[in-house]
């Protein structure tokens, strides 16, 4: 908390989760009077969603807590449209509409306190931020770097294959099913399917 008390929170350009919980501790009791009751309402139920959906353990009470926490924000949210804050004036965010399923996911499968986003993002990584910078940056969805990089690997898998002589314990490989003509990936698929089970799991921890 050190860091953002001295320079403000203007400064500070990428958050971690200590800085996230620091400023937790804080935040309403420096909006409160400063802000219209609405947006500290809003706020309050923000973090008291955040501080349900931290608890290592649940019960009926806590969970209806987490529920009409959520159901706080949203009745006060628009306030944020109002003061003109929030541009789009709409608040469809992935995040948000994940906090809908907290509750029956949370019944599912037990407290979210284990869980954390360091795949997702490592795959962001991976897929959305280097593709985009080996695209042209102009209309690289289109592009389909993604699928490029899954061919990539899949002829990767083929090399591997014919190094290790893995096709000569394939009894009758003239039998297998031929890809259509207009599939020109069917093969790279048909290959890694005959791929033997240990030779996959081999290439996926080097691509961890």
């Amino acid at each position: 908390m050190s860091a953002i008390s001295k320079n403000g929170i203007s400064s500070v350009l990428q958050w971690t989760g200590n800085e996230h919980k620091a400023m937790e501790k804080v935040f309403i009791s420096v909006v409160a009077g400063a802000a219209p009751d609405r947006a500290v309402g809003a706020a309050r139920a923000i973090l008291d969603f955040i501080c349900y959906s931290s608890l290592q353990s649940h019960t009926t009470a806590s969970l209806s807590g987490l529920a009409k926490s959520l159901d706080d924000f949203h009745l006060h949210k628009d306030i944020f449209i109002e003061l003109e804050a929030r541009l789009p004036k709409h608040f469809n965010i992935p995040k948000i509409h994940a906090m809908e399923h907290y509750v029956a996911l949370i019944r599912l499968f037990g407290s979210a306190d284990g869980f954390n986003t360091e795949s997702p993002e490592r795959l962001h990584i991976d897929y959305a931020k280097n593709a985009y910078r080996a695209s042209n940056k102009r209309d690289y969805i289109i592009q389909q770097w993604l699928r490029r990089q899954e061919a990539v690997d899949r002829f990767t898998l083929y090399l591997e294959w014919m190094r290790n002589d893995a096709y000569k314990r394939v009894k009758d490989v003239s039998r297998a099913p031929v890809p259509p003509a207009d599939d020109p990936e069917g093969g790279c698929r048909l290959l890694y399917s005959l791929l033997p089970i240990r030779a996959r799991r081999r290439r996926l921890r080097r691509s961890q």
